[in-house]
């Protein structure tokens, strides 16, 4: 932190994290192991007892359910499937002063994904006087993306002194980054659109994260046999993603012990992969996708990655 405000004390407040929950009741869990849990879903179809409601949980049902916009799911709650996380940071605010908050100086990740931030003044003890407003300061014109590692607050006075002594209470919303992983990426790039409700472009990148690590699969077995340049021209030539997905990887898997990939999930692959193409050749309008139709798209995305994940163990 910094500012004409040195004599502040902050209060990080460490939430406990989870990362999925039953569909049914909302417990929340934790993976213990994700690729274990992944691999252990994609073998045997696999399906809990929840220790609350004692429902049976899927997986997938229980993603979807997180994904879509509810009054009740948050950033957090929707990012879950991409291991979102949220920190509060509790700091004193004073009148006519400016706190500039650096995220990486509140524990956070220096390299962390800032995905949403909320704030409100708090009081902070007994003491009477006029309120005084946390107002964020934003570049003029806004570009939010730009800055995403820090905010700057303004106490704004409310009447004449003496003034209440109060805070700035802050949740952060963030994922851990995967440098070099350009399917992560375009992942966390797609919830990112769906958030800010533009989901045409949360589906194209949702698209691009499965694409993108099954292409690189690809090639990296393929190059063990044959040259870069005549890999790269098959891939370009022949083997376009639709038949990376049907054709390809079904058949390396069979050769491996690697679990099959669900023909529900591929479906929904399928369908997320036509709708892109619809989407760049003017078939369809963006305006068509709808949120409904933005959450099936990230989901089989999350599920599409989570199985190259289970798959790369095996190539």
């Amino acid at each position: 932190m910094s500012g004409d405000n040195p004599n502040s004390s902050d209060i990080l407040l460490n939430l406990e994290s989870h990362d999925f929950h039953c569909e049914h009741c909302w417990h929340f869990y934790k993976f213990k192991d994700q690729r274990t849990f992944a691999e252990q879903y994609f073998r045997h179809n696999a399906r809990f007892k929840c220790e609350e409601c004692s429902e049976l949980i899927d997986w997938w049902a229980a993603t979807l359910k997180s994904i879509r916009k509810a009054e009740t799911n948050t950033a957090e709650e929707i990012c879950l499937p991409i291991g979102a996380r949220r920190s509060a940071l509790e700091v004193a605010l004073h009148p006519n002063q400016i706190l500039r908050i650096v995220f990486a100086d509140t524990g956070i990740p220096a390299d962390a994904i800032i995905l949403n931030i909320n704030y409100n003044s708090i009081g902070r003890g007994p003491g009477e006087g006029n309120p005084v407003q946390a107002v964020e300061i934003l570049t003029n014109p806004l570009i939010r993306r730009l800055e995403s590692n820090a905010a700057t607050f303004y106490g704004a006075p409310h009447g004449d002194p003496p003034y209440a002594d109060v805070g700035i209470h802050i949740g952060i919303t963030w994922v851990p980054n995967k440098p070099d992983d350009i399917s992560w990426e375009y992942l966390v790039n797609a919830f990112q659109y769906y958030l800010d409700d533009r989901y045409h472009g949360a589906l194209i990148a949702a698209n691009a994260a499965v694409e993108t690590y099954l292409g690189r699969l690809m090639r990296e077995v393929f190059e063990e046999n044959a040259s870069r340049d005549h890999v790269r021209a098959f891939m370009q030539d022949a083997a376009t993603y639709s038949h990376q997905l049907n054709v390809l990887l079904p058949t390396l898997v069979d050769l491996t012990n690697a679990p099959p990939l669900r023909d529900d999930i591929r479906g929904q692959l399928n369908r997320l992969r036509n709708q892109r193409n619809n989407l760049a050749h003017g078939k369809i309008t963006p305006q068509s996708i709808d949120m409904n139709a933005a959450a099936e798209s990230l989901c089989a995305a999350v599920f599409g990655v989570r199985y190259l994940d289970v798959v790369e163990l095996y190539l």
